[in-house]
């Protein structure tokens, strides 16, 4: 065996051969060992024995050999032969029970018979629709299920069968109980293995519902095609008792008045039209259909409703219900049927309601529409008496209508006085022929007159300025036109007054102190006054001469078209956008854009501001905050991790107090520094003066500083500062600074002398002081060191521990302030009193 456990490929391939030898395969293998036996025995026995045998001896075995071959090659035959005979048995038996389980499972009916048309099987879906069981069906013939009308049919489709044809058609099948079930059935013919005719496989499916619908849609045509409206509704009102056999059927909707009620536009009951009943919906099958749910109730309706006090008026058993939708899929109302017998067959019943559901729902909006139409006449006609205009129908060139307010317009007693004259005899003699036109092409090309300012005459002989607009109208099949007639004599005064506010509105304009720009509705500039030219750096007529995308920044042209949008829709629009001056400088504005009326049409204004002070303002304010609470967080992360530090590396109360009292004191020194050069920078001999200084006191120069006037930036003062505090505070309790005579020496250089981002390096050196081992001797302020400096600045620190005293070397990267900016750090030390004197660079 491989390793592994596993057969080798050889092993593999030679089990698949052996398991696809057949019979022939077999014999012919048989053949070949025998003749090849035969043939070379004598010479495998002597190679086995290794001696030569006499010829009695050699049969012997020979004989043996073969025997055991052919035992072999037969066990291997008839072994392979039971393996697939058992294999096919299996087989046969999964196939038989996978398809009895198919055939018993199946929802439509299978049905076999033989050459003389007598049931042999059937399945359990076919004996669930005839009503058999299938013990009672079979042996017995075809025609024993056929109505008698239909046997001749089934006569001639059966000879089909026996010709071989295969078909599928509707049939109907006489139930056990009488009753007949609609089955589509598609049969085809079996034959045997020379053609002859054997038997029929039928497969059945129960359409019965398919067929009442297709009864109920003729009867719903049928219905439809006679009548519309609330005729149509009674009509399928009765074709649904009808097709249900039901008691009584009814169409409604909700009740305009009362929302918890409902009104049937109709309702057939034991034959009686019943017009407008109303009802109470709480509590009733109906309510539940109004809120889009079919309700089919068969029986015992009453008690899962006991609340409906009609339904037990009227004795109802079963009950069905379906709402009506409109368009746009909302319930407008309900189709229902009741019957004081329980209902048969709810599923058709359901799907009958469905399909009348859709026509009636047609049928009610058609009603809706035909009462709002009523109404809307009505509301028209009342709208035309009441209208403060005047309006008159004029059919061939005569008043033919006239309404009150056309009769008070002209000043008669009554309309009879108007009615019947000559429509031009009411117009001023200098606006007749215009008028004459307008009427031709109204009667004659049916032409709509655009609105025309004239001049009408009174009875009493004054004059009206009025506004007249027409259309075409045909009264009693005659052309003629309806006229709206609008007095506009207050209108010219106002008209007046308005040319003079608009003198004054120019002055206002022209003197604004902000810009004040007109547009059309499309976009295009019309006017401006002078600071709006004044502003962007144009005269006037050039500014009137540009396209916006010429003086709005591109960035902002999104906003404009926004903007002309907004006010196009009535509304004000207000936004803080960019536009550019004539060299092309962008700039920033605040723009407020309304409607207004300009030459007599419909314009925007916009009043533009330049707001580059307050937002060049806004940005300092902004700058000022972010830099505050960035420094604000920035030092309380720092006093934080001071304190953390000073307790881990304490042992007392006092001697924390004194550590971090120290180290919080440096921080303020430095703070104080750069809040004199507006955190521009600090210089870094004025750090060391204010960390060094006191150990100068009474004349003595215990601390030395050599280097270049150096301005730190902000971010490096504080780590720096804090350094040379731990060094000066190590220096004082333990180093050179803690007898009379040591000393200090600071130096510092650049790397680069032209003041541009170089590498700061600082050398702390300590003389004088108490003698050193010359051994290592860091602890805490040694850590803290580093943290401030390889950390915090990315440098580098080394200390030294030579006998004479300890030696600190620090380098950093330092991004060097330009030369002015250095210039003005030391001004402005020197200006606020808090450079130190005598420590420029040695």
């Amino acid at each position: 065996m491989p390793q592994g456990g596993r057969e080798s490929d050889g092993v593999a391939r030679g089990r698949g051969v052996v398991a696809r030898l057949t019979p022939g395969h077999i014999t012919l293998a048989y053949l070949i060992v025998s003749f090849t036996w035969i043939l070379g025995s004598d010479w495998v026995v002597e190679s086995i024995l290794g001696e030569s045998i006499n010829t009695a001896r050699a049969q012997t075995i020979k004989g043996l050999a073969f025997i055991t071959l052919v035992g072999l090659l037969l066990y291997v035959l008839m072994s392979r032969a039971e393996r697939d005979r058992r294999r096919a048995e299996t087989r046969l038996r999964e196939s038989e029970e996978r398809h009895r389980r198919i055939v018993e499972a199946a929802q439509e009916g299978i049905w076999l018979l033989d050459s003389r048309w007598r049931t042999t099987f059937v399945n359990p879906r076919l004996c669930e629709m005839l009503g058999y069981e299938a013990s009672e069906m079979l042996g017995r013939a075809l025609d024993e299920f056929l109505f008698e009308g239909d046997k001749a049919e089934a006569q001639a489709l059966m000879e089909r069968r026996e010709q071989g044809v295969a078909e599928t058609h509707d049939f109907r099948l006489r139930r056990k109980d009488g009753t007949h079930v609609w089955t589509i059935v598609s049969t085809s013919p079996i034959v045997d293995s020379r053609g002859a005719f054997t038997g029929v496989l039928t497969m059945l499916a129960d359409i019965s519902e398919r067929k009442r619908v297709e009864d109920a849609l003729h009867a719903l045509a049928a219905a439809s095609s006679r009548s519309r409206g609330r005729d149509a509704l009674r009509d399928l009102s009765a074709v649904l008792v009808e097709t249900l056999g039901v008691r009584c059927a009814l169409v409604a909707e909700r009740s305009p008045d009362h929302p918890e009620r409902v009104r049937t536009l109709a309702m057939l009951d034991r034959g009686v039209h019943l017009d407008e009943v109303e009802y109470d919906l709480r509590g009733t099958p109906c309510a539940v259909v109004l809120n889009g749910t079919d309700v089919v109730t068969p029986s015992n309706v009453c008690a899962l409703y006991p609340d409906d006090a009609l339904l037990r008026e009227m004795g109802v058993e079963g009950y069905a219900g379906a709402p009506l939708f409109d368009s746009d899929g909302a319930v407008t109302g309900i189709i229902s049927v009741l019957h004081d017998r329980p209902i048969e067959d709810a599923e058709i019943t359901r799907s009958v309601l469905r399909v009348f559901a859709s026509r009636a729902a047609s049928e009610l909006l058609r009603v809706r529409a035909e009462k709002e139409r009523d109404e809307s006449e009505e509301r028209y006609r009342t709208l035309v008496e009441t209208s403060p205009d005047g309006v008159f129908i004029q059919s061939e060139g005569r008043f033919a209508f006239v309404n009150s307010t056309m009769v008070r317009m002209l000043g008669a007693p009554s309309s009879e006085e108007v009615i019947g004259r000559q429509v031009l005899d009411m117009f001023h003699e200098r606006d007749r022929p215009a008028v004459a036109e307008r009427i031709r092409r109204l009667n004659e090309e049916q032409i709509p007159a655009e609105p025309r300012e004239e001049k009408m005459l009174r009875l009493d002989g004054g004059e009206i300025d009025v506004e007249v607009t027409a259309s075409p109208y045909r009264l009693n099949g005659k052309p003629g036109a309806q006229v709206i007639v609008r007095d506009v004599s207050a209108r010219k005064h106002a008209e007046r007054e308005l040319r003079e506010r608009e003198e004054q509105y120019r002055a206002v304009f022209e003197s604004a102190a902000d810009g004040l720009e007109i547009f059309d509705m499309e976009g295009n500039l019309v006017e401006a006054n002078p600071k709006a030219c004044e502003m962007h750096g144009w005269s006037h007529e050039e500014f009137l001469a540009l396209t916006p995308d010429q003086f709005i920044d591109e960035s902002s042209m999104g906003q404009f078209a926004d903007c002309v949008e907004t006010v196009r829709a009535g509304r004000v629009f207000e936004a803080r956008a960019m536009n550019k001056r004539r060299d092309g400088t962008p700039f920033p504005i605040e723009a407020r854009g309304t409607l207004m009326m300009y030459a007599g049409k419909p314009h925007m204004l916009a009043l533009v501001r330049d707001v580059t002070e307050q937002v060049r303002s806004e940005r300092r304010q902004s700058l000022m905050m972010q830099e505050l609470d960035h420094r604000v967080k920035n030092n309380l992360a720092a006093v934080l991790s001071l304190a953390e530090q000073s307790i881990a590396s304490t042992e007392s109360l006092e001697a924390f107090r004194n550590s971090f009292v120290g180290r919080v004191r440096a921080l303020a020194t430095t703070h104080a520094a750069l809040a004199r050069t507006r955190w521009e920078g600090v210089l870094l001999a004025e750090v060391l003066h204010e960390t060094l200084g006191a150990y100068n006191a009474d004349g003595l120069q215990r601390v030395t500083m050599h280097g270049e006037d150096i301005a730190l930036p902000p971010h490096a003062a504080l780590p720096v500062c804090l350094t040379l505090h731990e060094l000066a505070t190590n220096a004082v309790k333990y180093g050179a600074l803690s007898v009379p005579e040591g000393r200090v020496e600071v130096r510092w250089e650049t790397r680069s002398k032209a003041m541009e981002k170089g590498e700061m390096r600082v050398e702390w050196r300590e003389l004088d002081g108490p003698r050193l081992d010359g051994h290592k001797q860091e602890g805490f302020g040694s850590e803290l060191i580093r943290g401030m400096i390889e950390y915090e600045l990315g440098g580098t620190v080394i200390f030294e521990y030579p006998v004479s005293g300890v030696v600190c070397r620090m380098a950093f990267p330092l991004d060097m302030a330009p030369s002015e900016a250095h210039d003005a750090i030391r001004d402005r030390s020197r200006r606020d009193g808090s450079r130190p004197e005598g420590l420029e660079a040695s």
